[in-house]
C-alpha cells in the first residue's frame, strides 16, 4: 500500500532528479538508486542497520551526493517511507 501518490511525487521532483529505493533487513539496509530518467534502479551499497536518526542521516548523506530526491521501500522492518517522511531527504526541507 503506498502512502504517497506516485504521480504527485514525480511530479513534484526537480528534472534528473534520482530515486533512492531501500530494502530493509533486519542486520543491514539495502540502498538502490534509479538513473535520472528514473526507469531503472541499480543497487548502490549496503548499510548497517542502526537507530532511524543515524541511518536517516546516512541515506540523506547519499541523497546529496547522488542528486536523488525522494526514496522509498519496505516498512517491514520498521525503516519505511513512513519513518523517512519525518526525515526528508530533498534540500531546504529539513
Amino acid at each position: 500500500m503506498a502512502l504517497f501518490n506516485l504521480m504527485q511525487l514525480h511530479a513534484a521532483m526537480p528534472p534528473g532528479a534520482r530515486l533512492i529505493g531501500l530494502d530493509p533487513g533486519s542486520k543491514r539496509i539495502g540502498v538502490a538508486l534509479s538513473d535520472v530518467n528514473r526507469q531503472i534502479a541499480s543497487p548502490y551499497s549496503t548499510i548497517v542497520r542502526a537507530k532511524l536518526k543515524h541511518n536517516a542521516a546516512e541515506i540523506r548523506a547519499i541523497a546529496d551526493e547522488e542528486g536523488a530526491a525522494g526514496a522509498g521501500g519496505a516498512s517491514r522492518a520498521g525503516l519505511g517511507a513512513r519513518a523517512l517522511s519525518r526525515h526528508r531527504l530533498t534540500r531546504g526541507h529539513d
